[in-house]
């Protein structure tokens, strides 16, 4: 197991003046990377059905949680607005949980409001974020900290078991993701890291890291309950972005929480947009 080295990204007063003043670029950026994030996923996770319909993607499993069936990046026919939704939820109906993923470039402009008519239920509302990432200078980590880069199986094991208490998620939903994510760490170097952070030996952080539409997007960042107040969730989100700066990419991208805003403030992120997601389960 081999320490990543953390780091941390200097920051003028200046430093998302070009994130600001491209907002629409940037937004575009946050999605694609959202996308292809899940697209890569399903195409390594051998009971994912990923497909292209006419206005929305459908990700189909039959897993019984949400996160794992839904409609992505949907931009439906205001004037089928019904016959749409209709045709988009026959393969879900009520018997598999699923998200509708309505970001910025959703169509209708309303169409969370036509979801929520049509009886379905507002799981999460998540802040698309971005940052400009500069000069790169060392820090000490948080004592007793080491963050590690996950590619054997035993290192898998230690994040997957993180990610799964973190995020609540049951084992099939969480082998949904853990299982591509190990092969993505071997077979996709160059644009995909996977960290666990281990404080005096134990893994108690994770977060994935993922290149694609010309940034670098910040996932699945969490801290067990036990371990929280220490600045680890920082540590390892800042061990990241210095990997997406050395992968010459200069604008990092996540979704927060409105739990976790004020820590990626501090790390010098700007709110640009706003994603919602909503469910079939009550």
């Amino acid at each position: 197991m081999s320490n990543v080295i953390y780091t941390s990204i200097k920051r003028g007063e200046d430093v998302n003046v070009k994130i600001i003043n491209d907002r629409s670029s940037i937004t575009e950026s946050i999605e694609n990377n959202l996308f292809d994030h899940i697209a890569s996923i399903c195409m390594l996770n051998r009971k994912a059905k990923y497909t292209r319909k006419s206005h929305w993607m459908e990700l189909l499993t039959g897993i019984q949680h949400p996160l794992c069936n839904g409609i992505i990046d949907p931009k439906l026919d205001k004037d089928r607005i019904d016959e749409n939704i209709k045709e988009a939820m026959y393969p879900f109906q009520k018997l598999i949980p699923m998200l509708w993923w309505i970001g910025p470039s959703a169509r209708p402009a309303d169409l969370s409001s036509i979801l929520t008519d049509h009886g379905f239920v507002e799981a999460e509302s998540v802040l698309g974020m971005a940052t400009e990432l500069t000069a790169i200078n060392d820090t000490a980590t948080p004592k007793g900290l080491l963050i590690n880069n996950a590619v054997t199986p035993e290192e898998v094991n230690d994040w997957k078991m993180v990610f799964a208490t973190v995020f609540e998620l049951p084992p099939d939903a969480c082998a949904f993701f853990s299982e591509p994510f190990a092969l993505m760490s071997k077979q996709m170097k160059d644009r995909f890291l996977l960290l666990t952070g281990y404080l005096d030996g134990k893994p108690v952080a994770c977060a994935t890291f993922f290149i694609s539409a010309g940034v670098g997007g910040i996932y699945n960042v969490g801290t067990l309950r036990e371990a929280r107040g220490k600045g680890i969730g920082y540590a390892i989100t800042s061990a990241g972005m210095s990997w997406i700066k050395n992968t010459g990419h200069n604008v990092a991208i996540l979704l927060s929480s409105s739990m976790g805003f004020n820590v990626y403030k501090r790390l010098g992120f700007s709110h640009l947009c706003d994603f919602y997601l909503f469910t079939n389960v009550d």
